[in-house]
């Protein structure tokens, strides 16, 4: 468990799954090449390398994140934030997760139709998330009030970056209000950048968009090099 604010000097660190405990908390390293947070090899989980839930007024900065995905059987995503708001991840670098039962993207946002209620906002700004097994950075349900501007997202064994509600019915009259500036998200073997709307499942497990709700609706992308 991390406390309220770490520095993370120089260094690769082997670990396992570390939890951001409160609001406002923190880490910050020297550069997201030499302050790494690096899986254990043979990690007995699936569990994040870092996770937070329900947190708020937090920022990620200047740091690495390697799943070491050449000595893993079991998957995970390298980092997970579960119905967080109002925070930063700034200059983070999220690579080699692995791939295994739904597992294995760089970064996953993973908002509820509460999150960021009062308008308060998540930004995402030039990271480097590239050569994980599953998706670079996957922005999963509402996506309110969060921008995704610079960056690479790139070499992914799915798609670059993807935006959709899984599931989650959209609030009516509601804008999802997300924004994807100025990225690269190339050579990734699904597609570069990817937007779906809400999803039920239906006739043999088939997923069936509905609900007369697009995200494209709401959703800014410009400026970006997409799988060429």
């Amino acid at each position: 468990t991390i406390p309220t604010l770490v520095y993370l000097p120089l260094g690769r660190y082997r670990t396992g799954p570390l939890t951001l405990p409160t609001s406002s908390a923190g880490i910050v390293g020297q550069g997201n090449s030499v302050s790494v947070l690096k899986r254990l090899s043979g990690a007995p989980t699936t569990g994040a390398l870092l996770t937070a839930s329900g947190k708020s007024g937090f920022t990620i900065a200047d740091i690495g994140f390697d799943g070491d995905k050449a000595n893993q059987t079991l998957g995970a995503n390298n980092l997970t934030l579960s119905a967080c708001s109002d925070f930063k991840l700034l200059r983070v670098r999220s690579v080699n997760a692995k791939t295994a039962a739904g597992f294995g993207s760089g970064i996953v946002l993973s908002q509820t139709p509460s999150t960021n209620a009062t308008g308060r906002a998540v930004l995402v700004e030039n990271c480097e998330v590239y050569d994980n097994d599953g998706t670079g950075l996957h922005i999963l349900r509402t996506g309110a009030a969060i921008t995704v501007r610079g960056g690479v997202y790139s070499s992914n064994g799915g798609t670059g970056v993807q935006y959709d509600r899984q599931g989650i019915t959209p609030a009516a009259d509601t804008v999802p209000n997300i924004q994807i500036i100025g990225v690269r998200a190339e050579r990734n073997t699904g597609s570069g950048i990817s937007t779906a709307g809400f999803t039920v499942v239906g006739l043999n497990s088939v997923q069936t968009y509905g609900h007369g709700s697009d995200p494209v609706y709401g959703a800014v992308i410009s400026g970006c090099q997409a799988n060429y």
